[in-house]
């Protein structure tokens, strides 16, 4: 089987956990007996090989600078997608169906969606169109709308983002052959949006060593790490809130929380001065160091919706899991019963304080998540799975690019998806 798979950037270096879940999925498919053909603009970030993604995934970047950020707000796309999408990718696009034919494209996220104007473009295409859908980005666009309490131009910009996220991907949703969702809720918010596509639910897999004991003690620093990018405007939101309500509390108890991950620097320059608590480590080579001197791991994000990928890394290497309510989607409950939940950033920062020092129950958490997780979260079977799903369907794509798509899409929405 042949595959063109389509990001909005190509998902290297692995700096955040979108870039690890396609990337490591993109890498099982074709470790699954199907050739791979990724592209995607150049992240820009570093080197587009740095990680190999195995030899049956061909990797295409595309080494052109994104949309400017005002000429995408005032496109009909949605401001990610349309910074995604340069002419220089379009054209590359589709010279590449014309090339290798394939028999499938899969559109990876919705900063990807603008591939879907330009299939009306390919004639008589025979291939079945996959849509990666990482979150109910309708939900998460208007959630993220909801919840900004900054600058009011943007808020309203969000708020027009919104709309134009719920349409473009309702036409998604309508024109794919086949949806992946990462978790079962979003199947299942899904389902009365599309027009007949089969829904397949691949949560992650983890790539990495598994830890196979550990015991914490004294000798471990008193300390709390939260891995994760720092870049996107939910993440950004939900850190900072709960910095706002537990940094003090985490400091008078003599608790440290290391942030780990790449962060925009105007963030750090905002909250760097009034942490007492808190650090900035920025990214690091060897993160599975910087957990084995922590307590615990943290999840804080109430806001932006989506399978958290850092449960895993956190699970795998024998960390205790402190979360926000709300941060777990898509976890099962066996691996939910052995973490630290609380409503809010004060009475997490409380629960964290209360258990810093009890290591039978850390050690207890950590030994029951990865028991419970353990045999689970495979890369290797989604990717199976996958290519058993797409040769069950019909052997001709179904796709649809016809303006009855924008039927479903909500009544003050853009009345087109173009750009």
């Amino acid at each position: 089987m042949k595959v063109v798979w389509i990001s909005g950037l190509i998902p290297l270096p692995l700096t955040a956990g979108d870039r690890v879940y396609s990337a490591r999925f993109a890498e099982a498919v074709g470790a699954a007996g199907a050739n791979v053909y990724l592209l995607g603009l150049s992240s820009g970030d570093g080197p587009d090989d740095a990680d190999s993604l195995g030899s049956d995934v061909i990797l295409l970047p595309v080494h052109t600078a994104q949309r400017g950020r005002p000429r995408a707000v005032v496109s009909r796309l949605p401001i990610v997608t349309a910074r995604c999408s340069p002419r220089t990718i379009r054209n590359r696009m589709l010279r590449l169906l014309a090339e290798e034919e394939p028999d499938v494209v899969v559109i990876d996220n919705y900063a990807a969606g603008w591939v879907l104007r330009k299939l009306a473009c390919v004639p008589e295409s025979r291939f079945k169109l996959v849509y990666i859908a990482h979150n109910d980005e309708e939900q998460v666009a208007r959630d993220i709308a909801q919840a900004y309490r900054g600058n009011t131009l943007k808020k309203l910009v969000l708020a027009a983002n919104a709309l134009k996220v719920a349409h473009l991907e309702r036409k998604l949703l309508h024109a794919a052959d086949l949806v992946v969702t990462l978790t079962g809720r979003d199947a299942e918010m899904f389902k009365p949006r599309l027009a007949g596509a089969d829904v397949l639910v691949v949560p992650p897999g983890f790539a990495g060593e598994r830890v196979a004991a550990r015991r914490i003690d004294a000798a471990v620093p008193r300390r709390v790490v939260m891995l994760g990018s720092l870049r996107w405007l939910p993440k950004k939101m939900n850190v900072a809130a709960f910095l706002t309500a537990a940094d003090a509390i985490l400091a008078s108890a003599g608790v440290e929380l290391h942030l780990v991950g790449d962060v925009s620097a105007a963030f750090r320059a905002e909250w760097e001065g009034q942490l007492r608590a808190t650090r900035f480590l920025g990214f690091v080579e060897d993160a599975e160091q910087v957990m084995a001197q922590a307590r615990l791991g943290l999840i804080v994000e109430a806001v932006g919706g989506g399978f958290k990928l850092k449960v895993l890394d956190y699970i795998f290497n024998r960390l205790p899991v402190a979360a926000l309510e709300g941060s777990f989607e898509g976890v099962p409950d066996a691996i939910m019963d052995h973490c630290l939940l609380a409503g809010d950033g004060a009475e997490l920062a409380r629960k964290i304080v209360d258990v810093i020092d009890d290591f039978p129950r850390l050690n207890a958490m950590q030994e029951g998540s990865f028991a419970a997780a353990s045999g689970t979260f495979d890369w290797s079977e989604n990717g199976r799975q996958f290519l058993d799903v797409l040769e069950s369907l019909a052997p001709a794509g179904r796709y649809r690019v016809s303006s009855s798509a924008s039927s479903s899409a909500p009544s003050s929405a853009p009345s087109s998806a173009g750009s």
